[in-house]
């Protein structure tokens, strides 16, 4: 049987750009590798995208799964391959859409899940991932995998949202849709570009001092971080003291802002993105530089600009007049993935495997209390002591605003 179905505005801007995450954790105790292998098929057989193509045809992309079995589990012993070298290596969309690396070492093991972002973001993403382990819990402990079987595809953020009422902007019909599919369709292929990844982590007790500070300051802890990345970044790429603008991309994940709200394993991508415009001089304070990425962000959440930026088809045929620098995508707090008894899961790490010319990207996540930093650059973009300084200098910027107090003067 053959399942297929055009790609929404909200996919195919992602099957333009081939991008595709990385969700990956490290573990530590007894894996079992034959148990992970048949969690994977489970998962895929609960979430038939995982198994599907993208095709193009001139009237737009299209998700087709035939009858085939679930991609492969790729396993990786010491010496065949090293967990970086997985946590970046691009998704190769004619293979598949999604792809499970473990790499098996005698205590420590790494377990790498990809999915191409035409069929999950970060939200959806983290999802797929938890529910991996969940049924690897399952095998582990001989008792079969939480789910079903799935053939139908699910509907895309378009659907669901409109579903919930959220209006639809003027002048969308059949014809804008087709319209848009043409245009996807039709884009040229993206230069996206091979990424490298330095990392920051810091400790719980860092961490929860980062959040109440950010709380005291009355400011999210992703505007916090973004106000101490941008800071880092004007100081180590941009020469002079004198503020210069920078613009910075934040994502938008929907799904939280309807009623009911749209659960993550039931959607692909619902999720948008917003761009700020801040000044940041040499020095600047990061927690003034946050308190203006947050405002902004608020105040476009409160005009509903995120879900019209998703359904712009404008993306695919105009070029954009205003880069983006940099772009903070914050993953939040996870939960514990669940694993059985002799394994334990130690920590997280998501990424995006390529990137744009010039586009620095930080991924955020706090994993069991620890705040996980990583900034992801086009390879060779930045050279190694640029990359060792924004790194380094972030993580002071970072430890730093985790001992601010607001009657100090910074």
């Amino acid at each position: 049987m053959t399942t297929e179905r055009p790609l929404a505005p909200s996919e195919a801007f992602h099957a333009a750009m081939g991008w595709s995450g990385t969700y990956s954790v490290v573990s530590r105790g007894q894996l079992d590798v034959e148990a992970m292998t048949r969690a994977f098929d489970a998962l895929c057989a609960e979430a038939p995208l995982l198994r599907a193509r993208i095709g193009r045809t001139g009237s737009g992309f299209r998700f087709r799964v035939a009858d085939q079995g679930p991609p492969d589990v790729s396993i990786l012993r010491p010496g065949q391959g090293s967990y970086l070298d997985e946590l970046v290596r691009p998704l190769d969309p004619d293979r598949g859409l999604a792809r499970l690396t473990v790499l098996r070492g005698d205590e420590l093991h790494h377990v790498v899940l990809v999915l191409h972002h035409a069929i999950a973001d970060a939200g959806s993403g983290v999802a797929q991932f938890g529910r991996l382990w969940r049924h690897y819990t399952a095998v582990v402990r001989g008792q079969p995998p939480a789910g079903r079987v799935r053939h139908e595809l699910p509907p895309p953020a378009e659907e669901l949202l409109f579903a919930r009422g959220w209006a639809k902007p003027p002048g969308w019909d059949d014809a804008a849709v087709e319209a848009t599919h043409a245009l996807a369709a039709a884009a040229g292929a993206v230069p996206a570009q091979p990424v490298v990844a330095d990392r920051v982590r810091l400790d719980p007790d860092e961490t929860a001092r980062l959040t109440g500070r950010a709380r005291t300051a009355g400011l999210s802890v992703h505007a916090l971080v973004s106000g101490c990345l941008l800071v880092a970044c004007r100081e180590e790429l941009t020469p002079g003291d004198e503020p210069v603008r920078v613009v910075c991309g934040s994502p938008a994940d929907l799904r939280g802002r309807v009623t009911p709200p749209v659960p993550a394993i039931e959607s692909t991508n619902v999720l948008s993105g917003i761009n700020t415009r801040v000044m940041v001089a040499r020095g600047a304070d990061p927690v003034a530089v946050g308190k203006d990425v947050g405002a902004q962000l608020e105040a476009s959440l409160a005009a509903g600009e995120p879900f019209a930026t998703l359904l712009d088809s404008r993306r695919f045929a105009t070029p954009d007049d205003e880069p983006v620098d940099y772009v903070v995508s914050n993953l939040g707090a996870l939960p514990p993935f669940e694993s059985p008894a002799g394994l334990d899961v130690t920590d997280f790490r998501g990424f995006q495997t390529i990137t744009l010319p010039g586009l620095l990207l930080y991924v955020v996540s706090s994993y069991l209390g620890r705040l996980s930093v990583d900034l992801v650059t086009p390879a060779g973009y930045l050279t190694d002591q640029q990359r060792t300084r924004i790194t380094e200098r972030g993580a002071e910027l970072l430890r730093q605003a985790a001992e601010w107090h607001p009657e100090e003067k910074r």
